[in-house]
């Protein structure tokens, strides 16, 4: 059985651990993350969401079509603090937007809420939407939920990188939203120009969560406390690649329409202001209208701005 999970969501943290979860508690679910097709016509999305939000809605309604059922984790809270609200309604909108197909053709949803704090909590959420599955798709011949194996930290934090020692002087920072760094038409292909000029670069979710965390809990810079858990993400990222094991610049890769980016837009730059010899810094608002010609351009000012001009 086929089990669509849109690739977006796979780089939220907890997310690639859940299916982790899952796969290991049944063998038999197969994953499909990216559809071989199109989004169908019946689509109608609102023009007020990002467009990265609006990817993943197309692609969750494209794997409708090619799967037994769909994966939709309804994100409210991860590590304490909120997730983009649009995402508690993520579920709701897949499904209105197949009101218009045939009961018959229709698959059924399944959508756990995601209010994590720690694996054990994960775990809980990963045996009830195991057995939701189970139910729905009647894996009658496969074995039954395994024994996961016993960790004490979340997994994803795991596979980062550490990067507190390494040598980022001739290295590009680009901070975002974890599935904005990691698909390339999302981001415009920013981190491909930087290597194709021969720059290396180092991303934001490089750096553990936790870690970023505190370093935005260090700032005394705002009135209160920063309950967006992506704004913390994004501050803790500025500060590290500023003070803690500082880039030769920064990047800040923001989807347009996105309204805690655009927030945090203005505060960085206001941080950037405040910070001596700061590295050079730059936001490029990624959008579905963005033109590559536009995006090579200001690369190549912003590599002009931090190393020179260089003439071949």
């Amino acid at each position: 059985m086929n089990i669509g999970l849109p690739q977006e969501l796979l780089h939220i943290d907890w997310i690639a651990d859940l299916k982790l979860m899952l796969e290991q508690m049944n063998p038999g679910m197969a994953f499909v993350h990216v559809s071989a097709g199109e989004a169908p016509a019946y689509l109608n999305l609102e023009e007020d969401s990002c467009f990265p939000f609006k990817k993943m809605i197309r692609n969750a309604l494209a794997l409708h079509k090619e799967v037994d059922a769909l994966l939709l984790p309804r994100v409210v809270e991860m590590d304490g603090f909120l997730a983009c609200p649009n995402f508690r309604a993520f579920p709701d909108i897949v499904e209105l937007n197949t009101k218009n197909i045939s009961s018959n053709e229709k698959k059924p949803i399944v959508s756990p809420i995601i209010k994590v704090k720690n694996n054990k909590e994960l775990k809980a959420i990963a045996k009830t939407t195991a057995k939701e599955l189970n139910q729905i798709l009647d894996f009658t011949s496969l074995p039954k939920l395994a024994a996961m194996p016993k960790t004490n930290q979340n997994q994803s934090a795991l596979n980062k990188t550490d990067i507190q020692h390494q040598d980022l002087s001739k290295t590009i920072a680009i901070i975002g939203h974890p599935y904005v760094l990691a698909d390339k038409r999302l981001n415009n292909g920013v981190p491909e120009l930087l290597n194709i000029y021969g720059y290396d670069t180092v991303f934001s979710n490089n750096v553990p969560f936790e870690e970023l965390s505190e370093l935005a809990r260090s700032l005394d810079y705002f009135a209160k406390k920063m309950y967006w858990r992506s704004a913390r993400e994004i501050i803790g990222a500025f500060f590290f690649f500023s003070h803690i094991n500082r880039s030769a610049g920064i990047i800040h890769l923001a989807p347009f329409n996105c309204g805690i980016d655009a927030l945090l837009r203005i505060e960085l730059m206001s941080m950037h202001k405040r910070i001596e010899g700061a590295p050079r810094f730059m936001t490029i608002v990624c959008d579905e209208h963005t033109q590559r010609d536009h995006v090579v351009t200001r690369i190549e000012a912003f590599l002009d701005m931090i190393y020179g001009i260089r003439i071949n």
